[in-house]
């Protein structure tokens, strides 16, 4: 499999730069099985070329996970591990943030350096005829009550956080460094 070149943004020189991701990464199938997590995820959406949208793809996900709130997910690319993330939205919410990560909008400064990197690296990985998928373990969405003020409030339980460094803990454990992909570029 040959290793994906695309256009990255250097914040210091404010321009875009090729930039090459190795994709002699884990497979999706070996982490969740050497790290005894095979059960805990599961495929939930493909990501699928679609020209006649802004970021040049669609996220389609499963419809049974299409509401559930607080997720941690990898992304594949041809069944590679390329990113361990977290949302505290729905993955539709995560995934249309990202898909805010157009070339027009980031020279124009209105979307993360974050989001144009993943949106490019997928662009990339669809030209080369790549399959991306995105497998995902759903949070339970804990409640508790809460004096706010003199007003008891339920409020629902951000855990995300604990369950992402945890799964990054995971695969560095079982592979000696984390997935090619950071929340900041290559290399967290």
């Amino acid at each position: 499999m040959r290793n994906i070149i695309f256009e990255n943004y250097d914040n210091k020189t404010k321009e875009f730069v090729e930039t090459e991701l190795d994709l002699n990464q884990p497979t999706i199938d070996e982490f969740l099985t050497e790290a005894n997590i095979q059960d805990e995820f599961t495929k939930v959406g493909d990501i699928v070329p679609d020209a006649d949208l802004g970021p040049e793809y669609r996220v389609n996900i499963l419809p049974f996970f299409k509401k559930h709130k607080q997720w941690v997910y990898i992304l594949t690319i041809n069944g590679r591990i390329i990113k361990c993330g977290e949302s505290i939205g729905t993955l539709n919410y995560r995934w249309g943030s990202y898909g805010a990560g157009t070339r027009v909008n980031r020279e124009n400064g209105t979307c993360s350096t974050t989001n144009y990197f993943i949106s490019e690296i997928i662009r990339n990985a669809h030209n080369m005829g790549y399959e991306v998928e995105l497998y995902g373990h759903p949070i339970e969405n804990l409640t508790q009550n809460l004096n706010v003020f003199g007003q008891l409030q339920e409020v629902v339980q951000n855990n995300v956080k604990r369950y992402e460094a945890e799964l990054l803990r995971l695969f560095k454990e079982t592979f000696g460094h984390l997935p090619v992909v950071g929340k900041n570029g290559l290399g967290v």
